[in-house]
C-alpha cells in the first residue's frame, strides 16, 4: 500500500510545471524566518520574475516595496532599514507593485520582464559546459592538490591540451568500429584518418590513449600519463554485487537489456567499479582513478586547483578551483541529454550498503536567482553577477543502497557513479543552498528542495 501510494505521488508529481511547483512552494505555511530575506528567481517560460520576501518581523504601515535601478533591483524598507537585491532581469517598465498588506511576514509578487524573448534564455538551458575545458588552459599549465596544495602536474609536463569526445560519440565510435561497412573504393584516406586522431585525440579507425605531453579533457577529469605528483593505492572493494548483472529471476529479466546499457554508460563515465585508486603522494587524498583502457590516469578536477603563476601561489596569484557543483551539473546535464531523464541516482563508486546514496529529481536544468543572503552574509561561497546566478533547482533525498538499487531498476532512473567523498560534498552543497530559498519553499512532500550552480563561462 504504501510502495503504491508513493508511485502514485511520484506520478502526479511529474506532470507538473516548473512554474506550478513554484507557486505551490510559495503559498505553502511559511516557517518563521530568523532574519530578512529575499529571494528573486527569473522564470523564462512565462517571462516574468518572481520576487519572495520573508520578514524577521510583521509587515507595518512603514514597510514598502519598490522597483530601483529602471527595474533591474528592487528596495524593501523594513524596520527603517533598506534591502537591496539585485534581480534575474529587468522588470518591465510598466510593472506596478501592489500594495503591501499589513501584518505579514511573508511578500511575494510576480513581475513581467522587460524586452522580447532572448536567445540566451534557451542557450542557457541546452549548454552543457564545465571548468577547465581545452580552450581554457594553456600549455604548461600546473595543477597541485587541492587538500594540500603538492603538485599533480607540473608546469611544463603537459604541452597541449585536447577535449575528449562526449560518451554518446564514444559509443557511437565502438558502434562504428563493430559494424563498418566495407571501405570499397571509399575517398576517405589514411591523411584524412590522421588529422582527426592528431587533432581531437581520436579517429574512426582507432581508439585513444593516454599520450606523453598531452592532457584530454572531458566534462569532469584529465586524461594523462603516469606523473610524478601521484600514485596507485589498492583498497578493499566491499563484496556487495551492486544489483547489475546477478539478478537471474524471470521477473527482472526484462530489465537485462537496459541495465547492460547503463552499466556501459556508467563504465565510459566513471572507468567502472574499482579498487584501485590514484592518490595524492604527500596527503593521500583520492584525485582519481587508473584508467588502463585508454592507458592512463584519470584525475577528477574537483580535487585540482589550477595555479595562475608557475611560481610559488601568493595573494596576488590565487589557485583556481571551480566548485564540484559546477563540474557536477554539467555531468547530470550531459546524461539528462543522453537519456532523456530528469531523475538520477548518485551512488558511490565502490559499492558500501552504508554510503550515502541521493536520489535526486531535476526540477529546472536552467534558471537563474539572487538572493539577498548572498549580500549580507560573508560566507556565502558565491558572488552574483549582474544577471543573477545560473543553476538547477533540484529536487533531492538521501536513500539507502538497497533503495538506490531498486529506483534504478526503473527506466525512467539513470545511475551515476561518484566517490563517496564528492556526494558527501553535492549533499553539504544542497543542504546549504536551501538557505537562499524562502523557508516555505525548502521541501515538496518527502523532497528537499535545492539549488546546484552551473558553470558559465566569462565568455
Amino acid at each position: 500500500m504504501h510502495s503504491q501510494n508513493r508511485k502514485n505521488a511520484s506520478s502526479d508529481l511529474v506532470h507538473k510545471s516548473h512554474e506550478y511547483i513554484f507557486t505551490k512552494l510559495l503559498c505553502r505555511e511559511t516557517m518563521p524566518a530568523s532574519e530578512l530575506l529575499i529571494y528573486a528567481e527569473l522564470l523564462p517560460n512565462i517571462r516574468q520574475i518572481s520576487i519572495v520576501a520573508e520578514l524577521d518581523t510583521p509587515s507595518d504601515a512603514t514597510t514598502t516595496v519598490k522597483l530601483a535601478a529602471e527595474g533591474r533591483q528592487v528596495v524593501l524598507h523594513h524596520n527603517g532599514k533598506d534591502t537591496v537585491l539585485p534581480l534575474p532581469g529587468q522588470v518591465a517598465p510598466q510593472a506596478h507593485i501592489q500594495a503591501l498588506p499589513i501584518a505579514r511576514k511573508d511578500l511575494t509578487y510576480r513581475l513581467p520582464l522587460a524586452g522580447a524573448f532572448q536567445r540566451a534564455d534557451v542557450d542557457d538551458a541546452q549548454s552543457i559546459s564545465a571548468p577547465w575545458s581545452a580552450q581554457d588552459l594553456i600549455p604548461g599549465a600546473q595543477f597541485t592538490c587541492r587538500k594540500c596544495n603538492s603538485a599533480v602536474i607540473e608546469t611544463g609536463r603537459i604541452k597541449e591540451w585536447r577535449d575528449l569526445p562526449s560518451e554518446n560519440w564514444a559509443e557511437m565510435m565502438d558502434f562504428w568500429h563493430c559494424h563498418k561497412p566495407s571501405d570499397h573504393g571509399h575517398s576517405h584516406t589514411n591523411d584524412e584518418h590522421t588529422d582527426l586522431e592528431s587533432t581531437k585525440g581520436y579517429g574512426a579507425n582507432s581508439m585513444f590513449t593516454a599520450q606523453s605531453g598531452i592532457g584530454f579533457v572531458d566534462l569532469t577529469s584529465f586524461l594523462v600519463m603516469e606523473i610524478l605528483g601521484i600514485k596507485k593505492e589498492t583498497r578493499s572493494c566491499c563484496t556487495q554485487n551492486h544489483g547489475l548483472f546477478t539478478d537471474t529471476n524471470a521477473l527482472y529479466q526484462k530489465y537485462c537489456h537496459n541495465l547492460l546499457r547503463r552499466q556501459l554508460i556508467m563504465l565510459t563515465l566513471f572507468f567502472g567499479l574499482r579498487d584501485d585508486a590514484t592518490i595524492c603522494k604527500s596527503c593521500k587524498t583520492t584525485l582519481g582513478f587508473p584508467d588502463p583502457q585508454k592507458q592512463g590516469v584519470r584525475l577528477l578536477k574537483w580535487t585540482l586547483q589550477h595555479q595562475a603563476s608557475p611560481t610559488a601561489p601568493s595573494p596576488a596569484t590565487p589557485a583556481s578551483h571551480p566548485p564540484i557543483s559546477s563540474i557536477s551539473s554539467a555531468q547530470i546535464l550531459a546524461i539528462m541529454s543522453s537519456q532523456c531523464v530528469s531523475r538520477i541516482v548518485l551512488s558511490p563508486k565502490i559499492p558500501n550498503p552504508t554510503a550515502t546514496n541521493l536520489s535526486i529529481w531535476v526540477l529546472s536544468p536552467s534558471l537563474r536567482y539572487t538572493s539577498s543572503l548572498h549580500n549580507s552574509d560573508p560566507s556565502a561561497l558565491i558572488t552574483p553577477p549582474k544577471t543573477g546566478i545560473l543553476a538547477m533547482k533540484i529536487l533531492w533525498e538521501s536513500v539507502s543502497s538497497a533503495r538506490a538499487q531498486e529506483l534504478i531498476i526503473s527506466e525512467s532512473v539513470e545511475e551515476l557513479l561518484l566517490p563517496e567523498e564528492a556526494i558527501c560534498e553535492l549533499k553539504g552543497i544542497l543542504d546549504e543552498s536551501a538557505r537562499y530559498l524562502p523557508s516555505g519553499a525548502r521541501k515538496l512532500q518527502t523532497w528537499n528542495v535545492g539549488l546546484l550552480g552551473r558553470y558559465e563561462g566569462s565568455g
